[in-house]
């Protein structure tokens, strides 16, 4: 009983290589998972490697191929995309019962292992590339915030110098308007000091009174305005005086002291 078991179970094995059947296998290649032959993917619905291998296969085992077609075909599983281990199992065991029947599991298990093998060996070498990538967009971010960090800071510099450069032609025009200034008379202009005198005797006054002489000669008045807008009127338009700007302040300041030398000195050191 034993004896007949076993020449039972060769003759099977032996049938069911001559069927000379391709494995029907499960590819996962990126984000598919298809049926496919040798390594290769061909169709999510699982007919179409069957049916290639259904035209290939010993002209003996043609009715059963077609019986494994059909038992396929009924469990209505096919590929799918990404990640679903259910459905991957699925296929899996579509395609292994669809081998036993014709004898082609061992083949199948070893085109499903390479096909494996394949898809991890791909998903290591994108998973290296992406780290890879990741890096060098660190590095260059690195690199770019560090050229700004390095503008940003050559920009202070500039700024600091430029504001130095300022300062110092401001300086320098400050200095040559002041030595302008000078060159022409200082603060009066082309004409010398205002030379203001208060006392008795002026044109014939028994009174004490204010009277300019030299550039700005006017006769006595006791008001010390008159005096004052005088002298202010020269300055502005023929001694082109930098003083002139303050004679309001300075006549006023003048007028204020009352009639006394104080007048002057008030009016002059306004200016």
């Amino acid at each position: 009983m034993l004896t007949a078991t076993i020449l039972f179970i060769a003759a099977s094995q032996v049938y069911a290589q001559s069927c000379n059947a391709t494995p029907l296998e499960v590819i996962t290649q990126g984000r598919e998972n298809r049926f496919g032959l040798n390594g290769q993917q061909v169709a999510l619905n699982p007919a179409i490697p069957i049916q290639r291998i259904c035209q290939k296969v010993d002209p003996s085992c043609a009715q059963k191929c077609q019986q494994a077609t059909d038992a396929a075909v009924a469990t209505g599983v096919k590929g799918f995309q990404d990640t679903d281990p259910a459905k991957l199992a699925a296929m899996q065991k579509l395609a292994a019962d669809f081998n036993a029947a014709l004898g082609a599991g061992a083949g199948a298990a070893n085109g499903n292992a390479n096909a494996g093998k394949a898809a991890a060996k791909k998903g290591k070498k994108n998973k290296n590339k992406k780290k890879a990538n990741k890096a060098k967009k660190a590095k260059k971010g690195k690199k770019g915030k560090k050229g700004k960090k390095g503008n940003k800071k050559v920009g202070k510099v500039n700024a600091s110098n430029g504001a130095k450069a300022t300062g110092n032609n401001n300086s320098q025009a400050a200095a040559g308007n002041n030595n302008a200034q000078a060159a022409a008379g200082g603060k009066f202009g082309s004409c010398g000091a205002p030379e203001i005198k208060f006392g008795l005797g002026f044109d014939g006054r028994k009174e004490n009174s204010f009277q300019s002489f030299g550039e700005f000669a006017h006769g006595s008045a006791l008001n010390f305005k008159v005096i004052g807008d005088f002298v202010c009127g020269k300055l502005k338009d023929q001694c082109k005086a930098p003083a002139a700007a303050n004679c309001n302040q300075a006549v006023s300041a003048g007028v204020a002291a009352g009639k006394s030398q104080a007048a002057i000195d008030a009016f002059l050191g306004a200016l």
